[in-house]
């Protein structure tokens, strides 16, 4: 459940028009005995494992049945450690051979289920397998380079299975691995696995196991420092870094700005100054492109067929078309890191791209015209795109809303809204999760007299609340049950904020002065 009353048209109808969307989706597929519940793809009826996982930002809020396809992931897993992508209607699955990133979107699907149903025991279930499948990416000789320590994979676009052959032969999907592959560290590759680790540390210190956690704590750690020293080009990160030295001339690879790079920030992979220099420059690159959006798949895009497909022309797809699953997270990441105007601005553009149309896409060409199957190398595109409105639909939350949780049921979270950089002076915001019945709520009341805020949070079992400080703001007080509460500003990676780590159970009232 995801209601947010603002009596304004945008915030108000935004999280009901992405709903419709996911509601046109649904889809439940028969399979060994079991459905198998989920999100068709938007440019494909099957259920694929990767894009629902990434939606599950939105969709834990909307869906009782959050732990179906995950619970079926993992039960179908290879001996090795790997995955299938997908499960199609007739029951077939298959592994893309030049896909490198299920095994750390499988430990990302869990620990996001765990927040939703709060299961411990389903979720001391699954760890298991999270490591045969981290074992498996860590080990393997398609997916792990030994030499640098960092996972590697074919030379795609990105994160996408289309695959650099020769530049002449036809691509027939889905892709091989052979004495053609091209092999190379992708950025996305590795902030996905630095990811993966920091949360099985959180699942295992949650279980009580320190001493495990320390050592996933101890790889991310190595592997951010390795990434950010290789990886890093001074403005953000590069597409790739080939380990057989091939590179294309006939495109400024140095200069390519991927798709993964706002995922990277709101995984934790570079430092704050970092984040803000990849977010500065997708804000310079508004400014200079003529595409309608600067959501870029990759920039510059490559030049035509060399992926061995005739349609995978600059602006088509993953090749420079324009993608709002990049948007969304580049607007969470603006929140995050110091760009609230550029994440309202980010959102307000594609409230009125959905709102005008009641339909969205995959991708874009650059001048707004929608994906189409003819234009497409994929089977089919779905006006109903369930995985770039659930990245928008999570800035939201996230970014503008404030809301960010990091413990199940709401117990943990960091609350910061930021509803004065939209305007909006009264907000109600209620997140629910079917799953388990658990919601958080509050009242946010902006006084303009008084140049005054005033947050009140309903009473909702808490264990550790961390409420973000405005810049400029140093008179704040906090009442339980009418009682003041004692705080202390701090300094956090995320800005200044105030902890109560006791158990809160009452309405909390927060009021911060000269705003």
């Amino acid at each position: 459940m995801i209601e947010i009353k603002t009596g304004n048209r945008t915030w108000d109808e935004f999280i009901p028009i992405v709903s419709r969307f996911h509601d046109a989706s649904l889809t439940v597929i028969e399979k060994n005995g079991k459905s198998v519940t989920g999100y068709h793809t938007p440019d494909c009826p099957w259920l694929w494992f990767r894009d629902n996982i990434h939606m599950m930002e939105n969709t834990v809020y909307l869906l009782d049945e959050i732990r179906s396809m995950v619970d079926f992931m993992l039960e179908t897993q290879n001996p090795d450690g790997s995955y299938f992508d997908y499960l199609a209607q007739d029951g077939s699955m298959l592994r893309v051979p030049t896909e490198a990133d299920l095994e750390y979107l499988a430990v990302i699907g869990v620990f996001r289920a765990w927040l939703a149903t709060g299961d411990d025991e389903w979720m001391r279930s699954c760890i298991p397998a999270l490591e045969r499948g981290l074992n498996y990416m860590t080990s393997h000789p398609w997916r792990w380079d030994e030499k640098y320590r960092m996972p590697k994979r074919a030379f795609t676009i990105d994160t996408w299975d289309f695959d650099f052959r020769d530049g002449l032969e036809k691509l027939h999907w889905p892709g091989k691995i052979d004495h053609k592959t091209h092999f190379g560290i992708m950025h996305g590759d590795v902030s996905g696995l630095f990811y993966a680790w920091t949360l099985m540390a959180q699942m295992l210190e949650h279980l009580g196991l320190k001493d495990e956690a320390g050592k996933y704590r101890e790889k991310r750690k190595d592997i951010r420092e390795s990434a950010n020293k290789l990886l890093w080009n001074g403005r953000f990160y590069r597409h790739r870094l080939p380990l057989d030295g091939f590179t294309l001339a006939v495109v400024d690879e140095e200069n390519q700005l991927s798709l993964s790079n706002p995922y990277d920030i709101n995984r934790g992979l570079p430092t704050p100054d970092m984040a803000r220099s990849i977010i500065r420059e997708y804000m310079r690159r508004r400014t200079e492109t003529s595409a309608f959006a600067e959501w870029f798949s990759i920039d510059p895009p490559f030049p035509d067929r060399i992926f061995g497909d005739e349609k995978l022309k600059p602006g088509v797809y993953v090749n420079g078309g324009i993608m709002p699953l990049v948007g969304g997270e580049l607007a969470q990441a603006a929140f995050k890191y110091g760009f609230p105007e550029y994440g309202v601005d980010i959102l307000k553009r594609y409230f009125e791209m959905i709102y005008s149309t009641g339909e969205a896409y995959l991708w874009y060409l650059p001048d707004g015209s929608p994906a189409t199957k003819e234009a497409s190398t994929s089977p089919e595109a779905y006006p109903t795109d369930c995985w770039g409105s659930s990245a928008m639909a999570s800035a939201l939350i996230k970014g503008l809303a404030g809301v960010r949780t990091g413990k199940p049921g709401f117990e943990a979270l960091w609350l910061e809204p930021r509803w004065i950089t939209a305007d909006i002076d009264h907000a109600e915001v209620t997140l629910g999760y079917p799953s388990s019945g658990k919601k958080f709520r509050y009242i946010y009341t902006h006084y303009k007299s008084s140049q005054t805020t005033e947050i009140v949070i309903d009473s909702t079992p808490l264990k550790a609340l961390h409420v973000g400080v405005p810049e400029g703001v140093d008179d704040v007080e906090v009442e339980c049950c009418g009682k003041k509460l004692e705080i202390e500003i701090e300094n956090w990676e995320l800005g200044r904020a105030f902890c109560i780590c006791d158990k809160i159970d009452k309405e909390i009232k927060i009021i911060f002065g000269i705003l």
